[in-house]
């Protein structure tokens, strides 16, 4: 016949099984979506706007379209905001802000 000590090793018994499983996956799965922090998507260089094209100071050129009200007549200082999509490459970055330097 089972006494009431023995009930009470069994549940404390499971309860600490449980424990072990909850702690067991947390370990598991908390350093992976530690690792998905995102990274800081944007980056902001300078360069010159003249007639849809931006020449930027680390020697890229993009093609845009008349953007913020800046003039198509003669060269224009401008700041451009990239997207980075988060890697390093600047094949992928696309324009988020064009703002002209007064």
């Amino acid at each position: 016949m089972k006494t009431k000590r023995d009930n009470t090793s069994t549940i404390l018994g499971m309860v600490a099984m449980v424990f072990l499983s909850i702690v067991l996956i947390l370990t598991l799965v908390f350093p992976y979506v530690r690792n998905k922090t995102a990274k800081v998507n944007t980056r902001t260089i300078t360069g010159t706007y003249n007639n849809g094209t931006i020449v930027t100071t680390d020697n890229n050129v993009w093609k845009v379209s008349n953007y913020n009200g800046i003039s198509t007549k003669g060269n224009h200082k401008v700041t451009v905001k990239f997207d980075t999509k988060g890697t390093d490459s600047v094949l992928d970055d696309e324009i988020v802000k064009i703002t002209e330097i007064r």
